[in-house]
């Protein structure tokens, strides 16, 4: 136990002594910088007021015309101009006698293309601000270059359907008789774009329209025929293409594509069923709208020249009227005995003859005179006459 207490007092001891080597050490070390560090007289009013004043020489003074903007870092636009206030901030605590408004209003340029991005570098702006506002001192704070991307989109079949539609509806549109319709288009490779119209001409339409303008240029019916040929083949059609708002040369695209084209015409269609045999009136018939095509090219388009025709077959209701689908009813038959009437000037000379080959009003047929059985050619003036070629 004795020795255990010996122990204690000798480390307190110890310690003791280890805190005054510590607190000596220390009080010099003080002593020595508080010596070699003399004291610096306390700031007047005037130097306070004069270190505030420097701390904010680089805000403008009250009647300095200034402009202070703050760059965005990236931005994404839909438009084909770049604007300021789309990439930069207007700082109206740098701004003075100028409207942040109109500032922003000003034009920075083209946008990119879509889908692509461009750089706008501050000295730049700060040489369009400059021309912009003459005699103003300009402050551009933020990012050196603002980066602006332009959003694309990929082209609808509708978007090019609309312009080339109505081009279509234009060329033929002194084709009463006609009606022309855009179905749709389909396109091959879709370029970006911006959102929005467009506008477009298109290589095939621009020829044909040459070639209508010409005085000798093909009809209507063969112009038509051509470009349906065209499309029925499969063939490409090529656009340029530019969006409203750009300047020439801007955003400018090309594009292919398979027009869907509907061509319908006005022909005599049948009003009702008629059986085969009928005799035709012009009451059998209706106008209608009817597909164009190669074969519907060969039809009627004046139901009153088959007025007296005999129907060859059965027609039905609104089917078109064919001419081959009609013959003219006979007038004579072969072995019919009709009066032959020979003109010489003024004089008309009448006898007898026999059909040798059938036929209908105002066609050709051979008869043989019963007189002398001499043949001739004739035409038939109706169903008891015939007069001699």
């Amino acid at each position: 136990m004795r020795c255990a207490r010996r122990t204690i007092r000798i480390m307190r001891a110890v310690a003791l002594f280890t805190a005054g080597i510590f607190l000596f050490e220390f009080g010099a070390v003080l002593a020595a910088v508080i010596k070699s560090a003399p004291l610096q007289p306390a700031s007047s009013r005037g130097d306070i007021e004069k270190s505030s004043a420097t701390s904010t020489d680089h805000l403008p003074v009250s009647d300095e015309k200034s402009i202070g903007l703050e760059f965005r870092p990236r931005v994404e636009i839909e438009s084909s101009r770049v604007m300021l206030d789309q990439i930069a901030f207007c700082v109206p605590a740098r701004t003075r006698h100028h409207d942040c408004a109109e500032i922003l209003a000003v034009d920075a340029g083209p946008a990119p293309a879509p889908g692509k991005t461009a750089r706008i570098s501050r000295a730049g702006i700060l040489e369009i601000l400059t021309n912009e506002f003459p005699g103003t001192r300009v402050e551009v704070l933020g990012p050196e270059s603002s980066f602006v991307s332009s959003r694309g989109i990929s082209l609808a079949d509708e978007a090019l359907a609309v312009p080339f539609r109505e081009q279509i509806d234009e060329l033929f549109s002194g084709a009463a008789d006609f009606r022309i319709q855009v179905s749709g288009v389909r396109i091959e490779s879709r370029p970006q774009v911006r959102p929005g119209s467009i506008s477009c001409r298109f290589a095939q339409l621009d020829l044909l329209k040459r070639r209508m303008a010409e005085p000798s240029g093909a009809s209507i019916e063969s112009d038509l025929e051509s470009l349906l040929t065209r499309i029925h083949n499969g063939a490409q059609f090529n656009a340029q293409c530019m969006q409203p708002g750009t300047e020439v040369g801007e955003a400018q695209f090309y594009v292919q594509f398979s027009p869907r084209i509907i061509v319908e015409r006005q022909m005599p269609l049948a009003r009702r069923d008629l059986a085969a045999k009928t005799v035709f009136a012009v009451e059998d018939s209706v106008l209608g709208w009817v597909p164009w095509t190669r074969s519907a090219g060969r039809a009627l388009r004046d139901a009153s020249s088959l007025a007296g025709m005999s129907l060859l077959r059965q027609v039905q209701a609104g089917q078109m009227l064919m001419f081959n689908d009609f013959e003219r009813p006979l007038a004579v038959r072969r072995g019919d005995s009709v009066q032959l009437m020979q003109k010489s000037g003024e004089l008309t000379i009448s006898g007898n003859a026999i059909v040798i080959t059938q036929g209908a009003i105002g066609e050709r047929i051979e008869v043989q005179t019963t007189a002398t059985k001499k043949r001739l050619r004739a035409v038939v003036r109706s169903n008891s006459a015939v007069e001699a070629m």
